[in-house]
């Protein structure tokens, strides 16, 4: 990987280690949250350098505005400019936002208005949504802080500063954006037709879907159907019979704990699979019910697809492209020790949403539920672990900026996933294991050399196959619910026993560690 060393330290502490480049210096180690936060200023200074030299150069210079007043002018718009980044909502408050948001009492129209008076809200929320809003209407505040905060921002500057400063950042940033791409864009043929390809699904991402399942044809669908619904039902089924057990060996105590695991088994075992395919999914209705008006299409800039649909500045190699594809089936029939690999952890890791550390704060029917405290105290001391073991320190060497980055992962930031990722590869594995013990083992995959065990766990790992550059590193250490992928395939490995006696792992080394947390379900 460009500019990042991954390697594990020899200790297997999860302790300091060097990538490329790598010799410990004196200079203190900054964090990946402080390379984060020196992004963002860095990209906010140049985006206000951008915005004052637009102004200077191409309204001032064409007497757009009067020179006299353009100094106090452009002062009075960067200042309200950056003052509002300042103020934007943190990473942690979109995560507790996302986690909550049902959980607290709605607000109607109206208490929305007395609160946050700074403007016309039934009329804006009208506008947004295009459908008549009510006074009486309920609505949900999903950052508070933030929504007091840019009252008291507006109240400081003139309405005319605020207009100014907000057309301003579009012309220079969103729009110089969209013109730079289109300027310096491809003009073949075979660009303009991958560039179609993208924005039309990117426009109309059902009514594609519609028309490749179309094109795929019925009797195939209802296979695919079959197969996902199978492996859904051996992994839901597998939990279950975890749970069962763990409520077995408490001897039904009836402590807060074996309480928990009820709600649990409750939950799991109401989900119902639903993979249907409606039957007008084979003519037009479909394709124009699920299709958006023409005012919504062009809400996002244009994007090139990269093949693998990676975020958060992520690109597949084409050699990972390539063993993704064949994952999915594409190329033929698949092992379903891949297909378990791929999509059954995948599948068992949103299973697991739904009685992590948020999730069950919903019943099973989906209505928020507050926890007694008991009951809520006990759920927190069993994600406790994965709070704080699971996420141990590692020192990596980010060389394109010749120092050593120390990656802290946030334990409450990235405690949902890391709950969900925690036991899914394990459940995963052990729902294909037994699924095979009754219809017999799988040959290995022809002209490599590896057990089926051993592919299972390499299939699951090309996953999350990735190009990740240093920004992007440090801004999913410090601002996302999600781990980077070297961590998260790491953690997930060498947090599951399985791993490490398919791979001989010595105890005591990086991937089979002396202590691990205990199972959660």
């Amino acid at each position: 990987m460009d500019g990042l060393g991954w390697s594990w330290d020899e200790t297997g502490d999860g302790g300091p280690f060097y990538g490329p480049g790598g010799d410990e210096s004196d200079e203190p180690r900054r964090t990946a949250s402080q390379l984060y936060e020196e992004s963002k200023n860095a990209s906010l200074a140049e985006m206000l350098e951008e915005m004052s030299s637009y102004f200077w150069e191409n309204i001032v210079a064409n007497g757009h505005f009067p020179e006299h007043l353009a100094t106090d002018e452009i002062d009075n718009m960067l200042q309200f400019m950056e003052d509002l980044y300042k103020i934007l909502p943190t990473a942690r408050e979109r995560v507790v936002s996302e986690a909550r948001l049902h959980l607290e009492p709605a607000l109607t129209v109206e208490l929305l208005q007395l609160q946050y008076p700074y403007l016309d809200w039934e009329r804006y929320l009208s506008g947004v949504t295009r459908r008549p809003v009510r006074g009486s209407d309920p609505v949900h505040v999903r950052y508070p802080r933030y929504m007091q905060q840019l009252g008291d921002l507006l109240d400081r500057y003139h309405p005319s500063v605020v207009q100014n400063a907000v057309l301003l950042r579009f012309r220079t940033v969103f729009l110089a954006e969209m013109v730079d791409s289109l300027v310096s864009a491809d003009t073949s043929l075979p660009a303009g037709q991958q560039l179609c390809v993208s924005l039309t699904k990117e426009a109309f991402p059902v009514a594609v879907a519609a028309l490749y399942v179309r094109n795929v044809g019925k009797q195939r669908v209802d296979l695919l159907r079959e197969k996902v619904s199978s492996i859904l039902e051996e992994i839901r089924s597998e939990l279950l019979r975890s749970i069962e057990l763990k409520m077995a060996a408490s001897n039904a105590t009836r402590t807060a704990s074996d309480r928990l695991l009820t709600l649990a088994q409750d939950k799991i075992a109401a989900t119902r699979t639903y993979l249907l395919a409606p039957e007008n999914l084979w003519n037009d209705t479909f394709v124009n019910v699920n299709t958006p008006p023409v005012s919504r299409l062009w809400k996002t800039s244009p994007q090139v697809a990269d093949g693998g649909g990676a975020s958060h500045g992520q690109r597949l190699p084409p050699p990972c492209q390539k063993r993704r594809r064949s994952a999915t089936g594409a190329d033929g029939d698949v092992p379903e020790y891949v297909q378990f690999a791929v999509l059954g952890v995948v599948m068992a890791h949103e299973l697991l949403h739904g009685i992590d550390s948020t999730g069950l704060s919903f019943d099973e029917t989906g209505a928020a539920r507050h926890l007694p405290a008991a009951l809520q105290q006990t759920a927190d001391e069993k994600f406790q672990c994965i709070r704080t073991e699971y996420v141990t320190p590692l020192v990596k060497t980010a060389s394109s900026v010749h120092q050593s980055v120390d990656v802290q992962l946030d334990g409450d930031l990235t405690l949902g996933e890391n709950s969900a990722d925690f036991s899914s590869l394990s459940l995963a594995l052990s729902a294909y294991l037994r699924r095979r013990a009754r219809l017999g083992p799988e040959p290995a995959l022809p002209g490599v050399n590896l057990t089926t065990q051993q592919a299972f766990f390499m299939s699951f790992a090309q996953v999350y196959c990735a190009d990740i550059d240093v920004d992007s590193y440090a801004a999913l250490v410090a601002a996302s619910t999600h781990p980077p992928n070297p961590e998260r395939v790491n953690r997930m490995a060498r947090h599951t026993a399985e791993f490490a006696a398919t791979f001989s792992c010595r105890p005591g080394t990086p991937m089979n560690p002396e202590t691990r947390c205990a199972p959660l379900w």
